[in-house]
């Protein structure tokens, strides 16, 4: 369609786009600066042309609308889809370079190069976005839509179509018009040439089917039953299972609208495995021990054929971390096997065993949300004994916790903490059946600066934390078949000392004395009142740790570990299907050897997530998390902070910032004063949970594949979280007992959404969310009761919340 334009000669109707007062040269360099503008966008325009001429009359009809008619099991967007035939799209580029010529074109200072250049441009978006009518892919489309029909059961459906032109609305328009009929039922599904297998694989196949007889015909459920007996098979021996057709024989009887359908499987021999050889490409590195490679596999000589298992080898091999894409095939060995048996070959391609770094380092911890920004360097060596041992040596530096916010008070100050340590891994000590034990241990020094931090106005002088920790750990990987297939069993111990403890705490003691001497109104001395209140709390991690400095072995903490975890996610970064089960606990002994440790606690957590797919491209996941620590004397006992609970945040309720979120009817200190300083003392009790839609988008038909590809790969996710962290450390006593009342008054309930962009690692996720139910509002607690986006938090993450 080309856009005609009219001159106007008379001065009178002339539109003038520049003033006239304004130089030749001034409106000629303007205008250029338009033209290169032009050119620059036009070059990255896709350059597709779709010209279509009408068969008839070898005159291109441009294609407005189509339409469908008679259609009620599929919907008409559903049917568009499936079409090769496409409307115009006319896109803001179309609009806007049009109105912009025609405005060119009224001005008579406009440069003919301009006005020329521009009629170009709107040529180009007219060939790449106007689509036109051609009656022979019409008469494929109409083919592709009855051949849907058939699928799914109407085999009478008939298809016919017109195109015309409406002189109302001056647009052309493609119609289909379908009689859908009536869908078929299923009168039986007979499987032939399974009549060698056993009666036990018989009855499990008739388990796994779905198809039954009076089901509607479904062609998509028919094949995932028959790919679902091939891979039951496949897994049992029989390496050659498919069956003779890409789909089942269907016999129509029409008389009562039924289906007949035959599926003919060729299953070959049930084969055992005779041999497994192993090929190395070393690539100049270090071989690894064939007695590891083998305990890896999931399959030994003897055992059936299963491409299940033989995957199950393949994570194992990758998980070693010390091998490029390995492989685990048949290929070139058949001779090597006979009728009843067959060799397997594993290929093993050798990454770098060594390797030096230098990189960004950026974390955000899960256990409290401190977000941490540094760098470090590494060496590591991924096969050091020739059995996959691997030796990390490490230093790293870091700005913890960029932004620290207590309601009412946001603090964008840094802490910085060195780490320097070694971490050494034997990926196995033995195994049991198909149960493999680990082994790993990590030696680390800290030296972290620290800080009290009241207010902007009371803060601490810098404190020096340094810390000597070991871990020992022991991962177990169970079977994949298993509810729990992977568990672990760890021991924690370090001695930590704090140097400026005493000059810290004499300051803010100072500072606070002095701003209570000062205090000229009752309301602020019952506010510094409260600062005092909040010292006392924030002093006591330190102070139990100053405590033990004087000691022949200053040991903080001796703890602990064991865990059980199921995973049966199809993609740790994104899961459309699966689920994740933890259960943790820790137990912080009182003394070890007769040496007195000051942390006493039992800590114990579980996390529960599910993911289901409900519709194309459309994710359905839950969350629900809870975690209690058990302390003889919360006002007393210490706990590490790192072992505190603490609620809000990106990963946990998202309607709060980061930590900011408390009960505050277990929060009292008990004087009457309620701590609010949740970010930095945490919590003996969570419970949280979340509900997420995810929604994928799909690669729309009017995008170039360049930007196609960035839509295809975003998305938007809406949610519900809901919880809250209970029973706060170190608070005299509860005045106010937890029950379940009490929980059930002060669970926070916030909603949300987000954009999403999927990268190789997870998704990169923008998400907003506010308060529905706010237990810190005290009397409006509920959405309707106050400003809702007055609380509107955003977060930046890599990686889904849960």
């Amino acid at each position: 369609m080309i856009i005609k334009h009219k001159k106007q000669h008379k001065r009178n109707n002339i539109t003038m786009a520049l003033p006239y007062r304004l130089g030749i040269r001034v409106r000629c360099a303007l205008y250029c600066m338009c033209v290169v503008f032009c050119v620059l966008i036009t070059e990255t325009k896709s350059q597709e042309t779709g010209l279509i001429t009408d068969i008839q009359d070898n005159t291109p009809s441009e294609l407005n609308n189509i339409i469908f008619t008679g259609n009620t099991f599929f919907t008409s967007s559903q049917l568009s889809e499936i079409l090769s035939l496409r409307t115009s799209n006319f896109s803001p580029g179309l609009i806007f370079f049009s109105r912009l010529r025609k405005e060119s074109l009224k001005n008579p200072y406009a440069p003919k190069a301009f006005t020329d250049h521009l009629q170009g441009v709107v040529k180009s978006y007219q060939e790449s976005e106007i689509r036109y009518y051609n009656p022979a892919i019409a008469a494929d489309d109409s083919a592709t839509i009855l051949e849907l029909y058939n699928q799914f059961g109407f085999h009478r459906a008939t298809i016919q179509y017109s195109f015309f032109r409406d002189s109302l609305s001056e647009s052309n328009t493609l119609r289909f018009d379908i009689n859908e009929g009536i869908r078929n039922t299923i009168d039986t599904v007979v499987y032939k040439g399974l009549e060698r297998i056993t009666q036990q694989l018989k009855e499990k196949i008739e388990k796994i089917r779905t198809v039954k007889r009076n089901s509607p015909f479904d062609e998509a459920q028919i094949k995932s039953d028959i790919d679902k007996v091939v891979n039951l098979l496949s897994n049992e021996g029989y390496f050659t299972v498919g069956y003779d057709s890409v789909l089942p024989t269907v016999t129509e009887k029409s008389a009562n609208n039924t289906d007949s359908i035959t599926v003919y499987f060729v299953i070959g021999n049930q084969l055992k495995i005779n041999s497994i050889i192993i090929q190395h490409d070393y690539r100049e590195q270090n071989p690894v021990a064939k007695e590891l490679i083998l305990k890896m596999l999931d399959i030994q000589p003897g055992d059936y054929y299963s491409r299940a298992t033989i995957q199950n080898s393949l994570n194992n091999l990758l998980q070693l971390g010390l091998f490029e894409r390995p492989s685990i095939d048949t290929v070139g060995l058949g001779k090597l096997g006979n009728d009843s048996t067959i060799p397997l070959r594993v290929f093993l391609p050798y990454r770098q065993a060594r390797e030096v770094s230098v990189s960004p380092l950026a974390n955000r911890l899960a256990v409290d949300n401190f977000f941490n920004l540094g760098i470090e360097a590494s060496f590591l060596h991924r096969n050091l004994g020739g059995a996959a041992q691997s030796l990390n040596l490490f230093v790293r530096y870091m700005l913890q916790d960029f932004q620290i916010q207590i309601p009412g008070q946001f603090f964008n100050w840094l802490n910085s903490e060195i780490q320097a340590g070694i971490d050494f891994s034997q990926p196995l000590l033995f195994s049991i059946d198909r149960a493999r034990m680990g082994a790993s241990a990590q030696l680390l020094y800290s030296d972290r600066d620290v800080r009290i931090v009241i207010t902007d106005e009371f803060t601490s002088p810098s404190m020096r934390l340094r810390s000597t920790s070991l871990r020992l750990a022991f991962p177990v990987q169970l079977p994949k078949h298993t509810f729990f297939n992977a568990a672990y069993f760890d021991i924690f111990t370090d001695a930590s000392a704090i140097a400026g403890f005493e000059n810290a705490n004499t300051v803010l003691q100072e500072q606070l004395g002095e701003a209570l001497s000062n205090a000229d109104t009752e309301e602020r001395f019952n506010q510094v009142s409260s600062y005092f209140s909040r010292f006392v709390n924030e002093l006591i991690p330190f102070a139990a740790i100053n405590g033990i400095e004087n000691r022949t072995i200053p040991l903080s903490s001796f703890i602990i570990g064991f865990g059980i975890s199921g995973d049966d996610r199809d993609n740790i970064f994104s899961p459309t299907k699966g689920y994740l089960a933890t259960v943790s606990t820790e137990i912080a002994l009182r003394s070890v050897l007769g040496v007195d440790v000051v942390s006493a606690f039992n800590r114990l957590q579980f996390l529960w997530t599910t993911y289901s797919t409900v519709g194309k491209k459309q994710i359905f996941a839950t969350k629900f998390r809870a975690g209690h620590t058990f302390v003889a004397d919360p006002a007393g006992d210490y706990v590490p902070f790192e072992r505190h609970f603490f609620a809000g945040g990106s990963n946990s309720i998202r309607s709060y910032p980061a930590r900011a979120l408390y009960d505050p009817l277990t929060a009292s200190t008990g004087d009457g004063s309620s701590i609010t300083t949740s970010t930095v003392i945490g919590n003996r009790t969570i419970i949280e949970g979340s509900f997420e839609y995810r929604w994928g988008l799909s690669k729309p038909s009017w995008a170039n594949e360049f930007i196609g590809d960035q839509i295809e790969k975003s998305g938007f996710g809406f949610f519900l979280d809901w919880g809250n962290a209970f029973n706060r450390f170190y608070a005299s006593n509860d005045t106010v007992s937890f029950s379940l009342k009490n929980m059930i008054k002060s669970m926070a309930v916030g909603i949300g959404a987000g954009y999403r962009y999927e990268t190789p690692v997870g998704p990169f996720r923008v998400d907003f969310a506010i308060p529905f139910y706010d237990p810190l509002s005290l009397d409006r607690e509920f959405i309707t009761r106050r400003s809702p986006f007055n609380q509107l938090q955003i977060h930046i993450a890599l990686g889904h919340a849960f």
